[in-house]
Parts: C-alpha cells; sequence; structure tokens
C-alpha cells in the first residue's frame, strides 16, 4: 500500500454586509459656556441654556449698566451657538466681616392708600415701627402724604397717582427702593398702576388705612404672586381656588404681568361632572380690557383633578 501526499486549499468565507449611510448620527451638541452674574429679570439660581441674543433678552432682560452679565452674554452670543445662564439674586446666607447678612426689611407696619369713592386700594407703603402716615386730600388727582415718627419726619409733600404728574407721581415722589427702607424709615412696596381706571371723572378722593400688620421680607428673593381668584358666595363664605406665580424672581416681576378669567362655563350635564370650565388670559400688566395684550392663553380650564384640563396639570 502506498500513500501519497495532498494539498487542499479551502478560500476563507467572506461575508458582504450593506452599511446604511443615509443617515448620519447626530454631532454632540455644543455645552456652551456658564455665565453666572446679576440681570435684570428672570429665574434665580436655575440655569437657563439659550441660544440667542433674543432668547437671552426674553429670559433675562436688556443691557443694562448694572448688570455685567447682560453684557457679558450679548458678547458671548454673537460668536457661540449657545450659552448657560445662571442668575444670581439676594444675599441671604452671606457674610460680611463675619457677620451674617440680612436681606430686605422687616416692616411693623403697613398703610393702604385708599380713593374713598370707589373704595379702591391705590398703593401700599410699609414704615418702621416709630412712623405713621397720614393722607389729607387736595384738589383734582393731588393729595398730602405725610410720613413721620419719633425719630423726625421722613416725607411730606403733595402726591399723584397720574404718571403725567412728572415728580409728583408717587412712583417719583416716594421711596420706591427697598434697600433704603431703614435710612428712609418707610418703602413705597406697590402701586397699583390699573386702579387709577377706575377713579370717577379723572380725580379721586384719598385716604389711608393702617393695616397694623407685620411684615417680613428678610428672605432672599422670591418669585411674584398674583391674588387669589376667589369662588362664588357659598352660605356666605367664598373659597381660595388658585392663585398664579411667575417663574421669575425678584422685584422685576412685579408688574410684568396679570390674569384674567374669561368665558366661565357650568357644567352640561352634572351627572357626568359638577365641575365647569373657564379660560385663562395671561396678559401684559399695563394692557387695558378693550385693548389686551395676551402673552399666553389656556383654554377650557377646570378644577377637576381627575381632568386631563385640570388647571395644574396645564403647561
Amino acid at each position: 500500500m502506498s500513500f501519497r501526499a495532498s494539498r487542499t486549499f479551502v478560500s476563507p468565507g467572506v461575508f458582504a454586509n450593506e452599511v446604511d449611510v443615509s443617515f448620519l448620527g447626530a454631532e454632540v451638541e455644543a455645552i456652551g459656556a456658564a455665565l453666572i452674574g446679576t440681570a435684570p429679570q428672570g429665574p434665580a439660581f436655575v440655569p437657563i441654556r439659550v441660544t440667542t441674543k433674543e432668547e437671552f433678552r426674553t429670559f433675562f432682560g436688556n443691557l443694562d449698566t448694572d448688570h455685567f452679565l447682560t453684557y457679558a452674554a450679548e458678547a458671548y452670543l454673537t460668536n457661540a451657538p449657545v450659552a448657560n445662564i445662571v442668575r444670581v439674586l439676594g444675599p441671604e446666607g452671606r457674610t460680611a466681616n463675619g457677620a451674617n447678612v440680612e436681606p430686605g426689611y422687616t416692616a411693623e407696619k403697613t398703610y393702604a392708600i385708599v380713593e374713598t369713592v370707589t373704595e379702591t386700594v391705590m398703593a401700599l407703603v410699609d414704615v418702621t415701627a416709630s412712623a405713621h402716615l397720614v393722607v389729607v386730600d387736595e384738589a383734582e388727582d393731588l393729595f398730602n402724604l405725610s410720613i413721620s415718627g419719633t425719630d423726625g419726619e421722613h416725607f411730606t409733600g403733595s402726591v399723584s397717582f397720574l404718571e403725567s404728574s412728572g415728580d409728583l407721581f408717587i412712583e417719583n415722589a416716594l421711596n420706591s427702593d427697598p434697600t433704603r427702607f431703614l435710612t428712609d424709615g418707610y418703602f413705597l412696596r406697590t402701586n397699583f398702576n390699573y386702579a387709577v381706571e377706575q377713579l370717577s371723572n379723572g380725580s379721586g378722593t384719598y385716604s389711608s388705612s393702617s393695616l397694623a400688620s407685620m411684615n417680613d421680607y428678610t428672605i432672599g428673593y422670591q418669585q411674584a404672586t398674583g391674588p387669589w381668584v376667589k369662588s362664588q358666595n357659598f352660605a356666605g363664605s367664598t373659597f381660595n381656588l388658585f392663585r398664579i406665580h411667575t417663574l421669575g424672581d425678584g422685584q422685576a416681576e412685579n408688574g410684568r404681568f396679570k390674569y384674567s378669567i374669561s368665558n366661565v362655563k357650568v357644567s352640561p350635564n352634572t351627572d357626568v361632572t359638577k365641575f365647569g370650565t373657564f379660560d385663562l388670559e395671561v396678559r401684559e400688566f399695563a394692557d387695558t380690557d378693550t385693548n389686551p395684550v395676551i402673552v399666553q392663553s389656556f383654554v377650557g380650564l377646570d378644577l377637576d383633578p381627575t381632568s386631563r384640563n385640570y388647571i395644574a396639570k396645564r403647561r
């Protein structure tokens, strides 16, 4: 028996796989710089991603020489596609020379300036413990305002609620800077600009009313909050239903927005639901009912927690 050696050559297997390149993977998105500082308005201590100068202004306001962040963001967004903005606000938790810094002020008494014909509250003024506020009505839309205490006179003079009054306009005449509360002995906390529309025949008769309540404004910052929307009268009582808060923080939010309720409808079938519906409109504060400027609107809201149109569920 003889043996013959042989070689067998077997080619390796070749498999062709098609690679679909018609859809390219997304590139890594630009992170952008983090810019931290003060701004005229906007949420505090919450990173907000902005991609344009216009978007920055919507959130945080226009260029302002008191806030260098506005200029830094404007310059950076000129050549960059995105920035992360963190607005800082309020001195709470800070120390100076080893002592705690207490923000804001504590007012021992609040006075309301009231238009007596319509019983409309026109403004609120906080005063220190030793101060008192007296209003004496004058001709037309003027009234004499005197704020004084055991430590002397803090303010006296003629004041008006009409912006056309120039230096006599209440926001120009009185201290509206809360950081000067202890120095000046008082602070114009709120001027209800819309209330001037309710004056009879373009003029008013004014008096003051002491609310005699202590107000603690020593938190670092907070959102602006609107008044309660109340229920109808039930057996002599009304109930708080809901109120709206701003997303932004600080004094700048006062007077930016207001809200109105319209198109209130009862339930068409109380066997199905006892809750009616209503529309809510967020409007610019300075608009009028005859010429509303709507920032955002919500249609068909209700107060049923199980409903998809429940007010707390809508965004």
